[in-house]
């Protein structure tokens, strides 16, 4: 519908019901989008949620809006330097190990490996470790506590229909009077069961700290994990009423709510773009072969890779940037005008919902030639300038940007230095039995699919 609607309309079209009781501008425009996302950002800094829950995650970053906003995006932004990130790959490149470990022992016993079930056991232990240093023994035992709550965070069917109900409550008013209001007090689009689990871990972790912290011979640890730096940011409730946006600060609440969304977003996006990349690498045997040549020659024979060798596995990086690309964790970006803004002759009045749909943009021909092409050398250095920064969206852009987007990086590139063995152990075989998310065919009908039965021609290197 939405690219019925561009053809008739163009870039930008104003449509009704996308979001309750408010007029949505739907936009592909690259020049406009440079406007609302950087130039006149502070004109739209807020994001439209589609918040039904009364979880902790709501006194996240994410969910927040105006200076709460802006002074969590400055207490977290300086969690992922340079510096920070040195001491997280300790973490990372543990559970990474123990990743590995589980691919031996399934594959000394001939089992296939399910891509999404494994990425997701690796991306909950990081964030386990990176998050408050505990082990969630996702990846060492199958009925890890840590591993089914995250798995369960969020109910997904809960909140489409909560949008399905707001869409239709805005033509008809009687289903937002009676069936949302009634939808809304019995789900929560968080499950109560799940949401007490983090906010007990958290609370949990929280006091272990400070007990430590109270400790006469209490020394720092090097490797420092992000609630310690949320720690070091947190004032009490009395001072917090009184913060200011500029401020480096946060109250308790913004403590646990921060530790919760940072729990939800690295497992979820991380673990479904590692997904989306290994399923490419095994549709492209000979760009793997590629990748595989760099791993070698950057590691030399290292079981785990140091952060200087990060920077240069430039050719995974491309690979990567073209897996987003290709499948966005996220669909889409909100955000609302705070006041009446006019661009080149094209107004945006106040409080407007601004919706651009990442998948979309991605797609376009006109930004990616070929878009349906899986081309990493389309991020090369010789080539990466003929690409507009502001349509490549998997991270958001601009200020708002994905704060973790560093973290995620380097989780995707630590595991991705043990693809050949990744790629001949996971379980590629039963995505051909589902649909083709590149072509929307059945595997039936589409030869090139029927190839993931086949393990790809190179031979990894010994166990």
């Amino acid at each position: 519908m939405l690219d019925e609607w561009r053809l008739k309309y163009g870039n930008s079209y104003g449509i009704y019901g996308m979001f309750p009781r408010c007029p949505t501008l739907v936009t592909y425009d690259a020049k406009l989008l440079e406007h609302i996302m950087v130039k006149d950002f502070s004109n739209f800094v807020d994001r439209v949620g589609r918040n039904t829950s009364l979880s902790v995650v709501v006194e996240g970053l994410f969910f927040l809006n105006g200076d709460y906003w802006r002074r969590s995006r400055h207490v977290m932004s300086p969690m992922f330097t340079v510096g920070r990130l040195k001491q997280m790959l300790y973490h990372v490149n543990t559970s990474a190990a123990l990743l590995l470990e589980l691919i031996k022992k399934y594959k000394a016993q001939g089992k296939l490996i399910p891509l999404k079930v494994t990425a997701g056991k690796y991306t909950s232990d990081v964030v386990a470790r990176v998050g408050f240093s505990i082990d969630s023994k996702a990846l060492t035992d199958d009925n890890s506590e840590f591993s089914y709550n995250i798995n369960n965070f969020i109910r997904i069917p809960a909140t489409r229909l909560q949008d399905i109900l707001r869409s239709i409550g805005e033509f008809f008013p009687p289903a937002m009077i009676f069936g949302l209001k009634y939808f809304n007090e019995q789900v929560d689009a968080i499950l109560p069961e799940t949401n007490n689990y983090f906010l007990n871990l958290i609370k949990d972790s929280i006091d272990r700290k400070l007990q430590e912290r109270s400790k006469p011979d209490f020394k720092k640890p090097s490797h420092v994990d992000m609630l310690d730096m949320l720690l070091d940011a947190e004032v009490d409730d009395q001072t917090g009423k009184h913060l200011k946006a500029e401020d480096r600060k946060i109250t308790r609440n913004e403590v646990i709510g921060n530790s919760a969304i940072l729990i939800l977003a690295a497992y979820e996006t991380t673990s479904t773009a590692l997904t989306s990349i290994l399923y490419l690498l095994a549709r492209h045997p000979d760009i793997q072969d590629k990748l595989i040549e760099e791993v070698d020659e950057v590691m030399q024979g290292q079981t785990a890779p140091r952060y200087e060798d990060l920077s240069k596995l430039v050719y995974m990086t491309q690979v990567i940037y073209e897996s987003l690309r290709m499948f966005p964790p996220s669909p889409d970006i909100t955000r609302r005008a705070l006041e009446t803004r006019t661009y080149n002759g094209f107004t945006i009045p106040k409080g407007v919902t601004i919706f651009i749909p990442i998948y979309k943009i991605v797609k376009d021909p006109h930004y990616f030639p070929d878009p349906y092409k899986f081309d990493p050398d389309r991020f090369s250095p010789q080539r990466k300038s003929e690409i507009d920064p502001v349509t490549f969206l998997p991270f958001g852009f601009g200020r708002r940007q994905c704060v973790a987007k560093r973290l995620a990086l380097m989780e995707l590139k630590v595991v991705l230095c043990l693809v050949e063995i990744m790629v001949y152990a996971l379980f590629v075989k039963r995505m051909a039995q589902a649909l083709d998310p590149i072509t929307h065919h059945h595997p039936s009908k589409d030869r090139r699919v029927t190839t993931l039965s086949k393990l790809p021609h190179h031979q990894p290197h010994n166990l």
